[in-house]
């Protein structure tokens, strides 16, 4: 059976970058619109739940057919909802963390 990222990638290696919202979205945009030279194509694939965990599912299950993943994330909201979380709830930024030290 051949390798589903061989058939997409034709020897070239192909990028997939899991954005949080639209405002990374529209960053790729711009690079696309600024950089025509650049040869990438823009999938918007926002998903509806933004949760970390659910970023984290798309990251490992895209990493199967893509050499390589990008995952941006707005640190921003993660600081804000980790200074915002209550007294006992999980802390968005140890979530992040954890997740971090498996990518590494």
């Amino acid at each position: 059976m051949r390798n589903k990222k061989n058939i997409l990638s034709k020897g070239k290696p192909i990028v997939a970058v899991v954005v949080d919202g639209d405002t990374e979205a529209w960053y790729l945009n711009m690079l696309k619109r600024n950089h025509p030279d650049l040869l990438f194509q823009i999938k918007p694939e926002i998903p509806q739940k933004k949760s970390l965990s659910n970023q984290y599912d798309k990251v490992l299950s895209l990493s199967d057919d893509y050499d390589t993943v990008v995952w941006m994330i707005d640190m921003d909201v993660i600081l804000k909802e980790t200074r915002e979380a209550k007294k006992g709830q999980p802390r968005p930024l140890d979530e992040f963390l954890k997740y971090k030290g498996l990518l590494d």
